[in-house]
């Protein structure tokens, strides 16, 4: 089944979320305070040392969580090695600062470099604990569907995002048969329909989304930007 790639420009809201373990969100805090710790009470070279690693093993952690919760290696993008610049293209970062300070890190770590002085640390401090709590919202609660309606209100698709899978997305609803595409048409939505329907299923359309590339870049981003992660405020 075909369906016409306008429906991607309808209007969406998302619908049902879910809780994640709270293990993804609080652990990179616990390293976080450890690094705070580190630099109360007048540190010597070496708590500040002690501190600049925690505070890049703060931001690794937090990075795994939610490339893990959100299956982010599965998106498109032109480079496997550039990770933050990954987040940063689906809206999720902005990474200058998070890259200022694992560079500060790895000099620290690989050429022995003494660490900054108490007040630079205190700022990279302050770096970490916004990106943590910017981030905090993505591993709270996972928004699970996003509902696209048609322009008159009549008809709806539900797209529903299964992580587990790595972005597999079933698709279900009623739309009006003009956006229905012809199977020689280019650029419309592929629904892969599922035989096996369950009975709660009654619905015209029910199936897997098989986007291209451009189209899973697209409804990604529209995902993220219901989380609260627009795009084009980090480009």
């Amino acid at each position: 089944m075909k369906l016409s790639s306008e429906v991607l420009d309808w209007r969406f809201c998302d619908e049902h979320s879910s809780g994640l373990e709270s293990e993804m969100r609080y652990r990179a805090h616990d390293i976080w305070r450890h690094a705070r710790e580190r630099l109360a009470n007048d540190p010597t070279e070496f708590d500040r040392t002690d501190a600049m690693c925690a505070l890049k093993r703060s931001i690794n952690h937090r990075l795994k969580s939610l490339r893990t919760a959100y299956c982010i290696d599965s998106l498109p993008f032109d480079s496997t090695k550039k990770v933050l610049e990954k987040f940063q293209h689906y809206g999720l970062i902005r990474p200058a600062l998070i890259k200022e300070l694992i560079g500060v890190r790895n000099e620290i770590e690989h050429q022995d470099t003494p660490p900054p002085d108490i007040e630079s640390c205190n700022r990279y401090l302050d770096y970490v604990w916004y990106f943590l709590k910017s981030t905090d919202s993505l591993l709270y609660m996972q928004v699970e569907d996003l509902v696209f309606t048609q322009p008159d209100e009549k008809g709806q698709l539900r797209f529903n995002v299964k992580f587990e899978s790595g972005w597999q997305i079933v698709v279900l609803g009623t739309i009006d048969k003009v956006y229905y595409a012809s199977n020689d048409s280019d650029d419309s939505l592929v629904i892969e329909e599922i035989a096996d329907r369950p009975d709660w299923v009654k619905d015209d359309i029910y199936g897997v989304f098989k986007p291209r590339s451009e189209e899973l870049e697209e409804f990604a981003r529209y995902y993220f930007g219901c989380a609260g992660f627009w795009w084009d405020d980090h480009t």
